[in-house]
């Protein structure tokens, strides 16, 4: 297994441990007591934590392991994510390293799959865009017209023409404008959005 960054909150003591097995000579281990933001692997003892902060955790889009002693009242009280992994006191040291192996697996094929846009998933292999629960299919043209205007700050018809319809002339022109009018129709219709794409000075803007 290729390097991992592992952060532990909550739990010092665990920490201490971990960092003894030789079975973890490929994981990278921090301890916290909270993480503003992060890119890795998250372990969590809910025991331990502020209450408030655990929201904050279970909505991103990051594999988390909790560590608890009452799985049912975290199962009833919070949504856990498809990358959330729920353990109960005490844990299998080998089983918690085959679980950081799926996680990780699972998550990679995903972020090469989809797309994290604000509160929307996109998938670009199913052509898919989801927000709570909901699904929409989109179009070829139009899951490129999201993700060109996603990667940029802002950008103008001419731009749009030129790197989603290759081209820029009469006819392409009217196809950008009937493929938006569609995708905002079928977001709003769906998911009640009215501002999933804005137009400001010129400029086109996601979200």
């Amino acid at each position: 297994m290729q390097n991992t960054s592992l952060h532990i909150l909550g739990s010092k003591t665990f920490y201490q441990l971990v960092k003894e097995f030789d079975i973890f000579a490929n994981v990278d281990f921090e301890y916290h007591f909270q993480v503003e933001s992060h890119k890795s692997f998250l372990v969590i003892f809910i025991d331990n934590l502020q209450k408030n902060l655990i929201h904050r955790y279970l909505d991103l889009y990051t594999p988390i392991i909790i560590i608890t002693n009452n799985t049912d009242t975290i199962k009833k009280n919070y949504k856990m994510s498809n990358f959330t992994v729920l353990l109960k006191q005490p844990i299998e040291i080998n089983n918690f390293l085959e679980i950081i192996k799926i996680l990780k697996s699972k998550f990679q094929y995903f972020q090469n799959s989809e797309i994290i846009l604000k509160n929307y998933i996109l998938n670009l292999n199913k052509k898919v865009i989801e927000k709570n629960s909901k699904l929409l299919k989109l179009t070829e043209l139009e899951v490129k017209l999201i993700i060109f205007i996603k990667n940029s700050k802002g950008v103008t018809k001419n731009m749009i023409l030129k790197n989603v319809w290759s081209q820029k002339n009469i006819l392409e022109s009217h196809a950008f404008e009937t493929t938006l009018h569609r995708l905002r129709k079928k977001i709003k219709h769906r998911f009640n959005d009215v501002n999933f794409i804005n137009q400001k000075d010129g400029m086109y803007y996601l979200l």
